[in-house]
């Protein structure tokens, strides 16, 4: 990613943001924007950035050997047991997109659940009958 190479390239170079901010002409808070990628600089700055870094801009915007070669490894998704997310639905608040969801919705999903883990519960019963 960019921001990445941008962040290891100027530690190797031993360049501060802010060093590298003047010396583009830019605000050393966007050239920050640039290394957590919230924002991509146009074409002209990304030439400047990497004149003052010293490299090339397809340094910066291509990939490497190493990075070809290197697969990421899948994360393993997090595993949450029912019943305590159900728990931890009663006893904090829930949000959506940065808003609280309405207590009667709240309730809804929550049944919504238990709902759900009734039925698991009574599947696994079932299984172990058989």
């Amino acid at each position: 990613m960019l921001g990445d190479k941008l962040f290891q390239i100027r530690k190797k170079r031993g360049k501060t943001q802010k060093a590298v901010a003047q010396c583009v002409g830019i605000a050393r808070t966007t050239y920050a924007l640039y290394e957590q990628e919230r924002k991509i600089p146009n074409l002209e700055t990304l030439e400047k950035i990497a004149e003052c870094l010293d490299v090339k801009v397809e340094e910066l915007i291509h990939k490497t050997k190493e990075e070809k070669i290197e697969k990421p490894q899948p994360k393993e998704p997090k595993k949450i047991e029912l019943e305590r997310l159900i728990a931890q639905l009663k006893t904090s608040s829930l949000t959506f997109h940065g808003k609280a969801v309405p207590l009667e919705q709240k309730k809804l999903i929550i049944a919504l659940f238990e709902a759900m883990l009734v039925v698991i519960v009574k599947s696994r019963e079932k299984c172990l009958e058989e």
